[in-house]
């Protein structure tokens, strides 16, 4: 679906919708049956990172005070609204996923930290912590997390959900830097260069499924298909922009 005017940037997807943030850090919302133009703006400006599950859409926020950069968790439900805020703290935000009634979010300064909640509210916990300073490609299974390093060594990571803050991580693929990453319950899949490549959870080398693509960059999977978004999309009438694929 060609996106004139917008550049999309983080994705996620389910059996019914797909929602990424746009240039200009709206959440919206595009049905998947029929597949088509329409698009819903679900709620205001100012998101960066965006994640969905059944219940609702959960997306982080980035305001730069007197403080320093501060970061705002929020939430609202999928048929839009006005949503409150969930937590709010000092850090930069860096990317946030959901999976089965949890919320994990990486936020960093000196350093990069995930830290995690029950989506109905409660105490957030730190679950990793002393990862190198930056925004990781990565995501979460029932394996636990998987990463891409943006600094030198230029691997891939994991590690389990139980490890514990001081854990140290396993590497699993070597010389990729991903742009997007997401998995289901056997793949790890993610964009890398131009092209798209999956990889089993239980182990083994990395494929290239998709490739000369202009620039692949976020990514989603469902039951039955991979989304991602491509920073080079087309033009329309002299207006340029991205595409959701």
């Amino acid at each position: 679906v060609s996106m004139p005017g917008t550049i999309p940037s983080t994705i996620a997807a389910d059996e019914t919708s797909v929602v990424w943030v746009d240039t200009d850090g709206y959440v919206e919302s595009m049905p998947l049956a029929p597949v088509g133009p329409s698009r819903t703006y679900v709620f205001d400006e100012g998101a960066l990172f965006v994640a969905m599950d059944p219940a609702g859409i959960y997306w982080l926020t980035e305001a730069n005070t007197q403080t320093g950069a501060n970061y705002a968790l929020d939430s609202g439900a999928r048929a839009g609204g006005s949503p409150p805020s969930r937590v709010q703290s000092v850090g930069i935000p860096a990317g946030i996923l959901v999976r089965d009634g949890i919320l994990y979010w990486q936020v960093y300064n000196d350093a990069t930290w995930i830290d995690a909640m029950q989506t109905d509210g409660g105490t957030a916990t730190t679950l990793a912590s002393d990862l190198p300073a930056g925004e990781y490609a990565w995501t979460v299974s029932g394996a636990g997390f998987y990463w891409g390093g943006m600094t030198d060594p230029i691997d891939i990571f994991h590690l389990g959900l139980d490890a514990g803050p001081d854990a140290s991580p396993a590497v699993v693929a070597t010389d990729f830097t991903p742009s997007g990453m997401t998995s289901d319950e056997t793949t790890v899949y993610f964009t890398n260069d131009n092209a798209v490549y999956e990889m089993p959870i239980g182990g083994g080398a990395p494929t290239a499924v998709v490739w000369r693509e202009p620039s692949p960059n976020q990514i989603a999977v469902d039951d039955t298909s991979v989304y991602w978004t491509d920073r080079g999309g087309g033009c329309d009438g002299g207006t340029c922009g991205g595409r959701v694929l």
